[in-house]
């Protein structure tokens, strides 16, 4: 098989990719990053284009250094300074949406993000917790095993047990033989 060229697989995915480098300041303690590279899906995800956002500081581009620009530079810090991968779920009112981010450390205070749009997950996963709290018909959600992972308050109410024993128990226990 030929060497496969990652930088242009990258830049061509649908998953958005940022590199950036950690500035600190004279303590030691993160103050700030610039972009460095990001792909078009970066560019397609925040709406913001690559010429306007490259060589510029995070404080200058998110409404001079907004909670969630200071979170996130704390938040990329940590990962670079400790050397440690960090995966997470985060929520940008700046972009009113959900992504789960994995930032990795490279060296000479560089990092890098992936990000994946999440909030179609998110949102269907609270619509579906709210009809299972409120459905008046009992619900119950298995494992391929037949343990359950989830029921609703219908289902505790009508057989009797709390939904922490539920989340103990498996179809069979709860089904004549």
């Amino acid at each position: 098989m030929d060497k496969i060229d990652y930088q242009n697989v990258v830049m061509e995915s649908s998953f958005g990719y940022a590199c950036y480098r950690l500035i600190l300041d004279e303590k030691g303690v993160p103050v700030d990053y610039v972009y460095i590279e990001v792909n078009r899906a970066f560019e397609n995800i925040t709406g913001i284009s690559r010429n306007k956002i490259i060589g510029k500081r995070a404080t200058e581009l998110f409404y001079n250094a907004d909670s969630e620009t200071l979170e996130r530079i704390q938040l990329y810090g940590c990962s670079v300074l400790k050397q440690e991968k960090i995966v997470l779920e985060q929520y940008s009112d700046f972009l009113r949406k959900w992504y789960r981010v994995e930032i990795t450390p490279r060296e000479d205070l560089h990092f890098v993000t992936l990000f994946f749009d999440i909030t179609e997950l998110k949102e269907s996963t609270a619509k579906l917790k709210q009809y299972m709290e409120y459905a008046p018909d009992c619900i119950f959600i298995a494992d391929k095993n037949g343990r359950y992972i989830s029921v609703n308050p219908a289902a505790c109410t009508l057989l009797g047990y709390s939904q922490d024993e539920f989340l103990t128990m498996s179809i069979k226990d709860i089904t004549p033989p």
